[in-house]
């Protein structure tokens, strides 16, 4: 019986050592749980605005960089263009008309963009928020088409027998 009572002491002692051991062990669990944070999702920010390279010329492409952005990938983004006021519009492009059919990074230059300055837009998007960006503007934009720059001038003796010159 002796034997018998050792036995069952050193079982409840295994046991009883098993119950804490496991007991601290779901203690650790839990407070590692508790501090172990995941990063938190940051919307894009941008820190460099797109620029827009190119010829400003009626049948040129004109192209523009995403510019610099910060924030939780994946980032997506969406490209506008603008055709703004000879003065360059407003730094958000809010005065001037977004250009229908360009949503890609490059835009090919139209007549109707001559004498006029583009900017082109990035809004950039992720599964926080989004936010945009603008160029800075184009230099004007100049047309394709031969234009005058000064008006034709004719010169010399209107009368019979005179020769005239003329000056395109």
């Amino acid at each position: 019986r002796h034997d018998q009572s050792t036995l069952q002491r050193m079982y409840l002692a295994i046991v009883g050592g098993a119950i804490a051991v496991a007991a601290i062990g779901f203690a650790f669990a839990a407070l590692l749980a508790t501090e172990s944070v995941a990063a938190p999702a940051v919307a894009p920010d941008n820190v460099a605005e797109p620029r827009v390279t190119g010829t400003t010329r009626v049948g040129q492409v004109l192209r523009t960089t995403r510019g610099t952005w910060t924030g939780t990938a994946p980032i997506t983004y969406e490209f506008r263009w603008y055709r703004c006021p000879s003065g360059g519009g407003a730094p958000d492009a809010s005065d001037c008309s977004r250009i229908s059919n360009a949503a890609d990074n490059t835009y090919t230059l139209r007549q109707g963009d001559a004498g006029f300055r583009i900017r082109s837009q990035v809004v950039a998007r992720n599964s926080d928020g989004q936010d945009t960006a603008t160029s800075n503007p184009t230099g004007i934009v100049t047309s394709a088409r031969p234009f005058n720059t000064a008006e034709p001038s004719i010169s010399g003796t209107a009368r019979v027998g005179s020769t005239l010159e003329a000056n395109r």
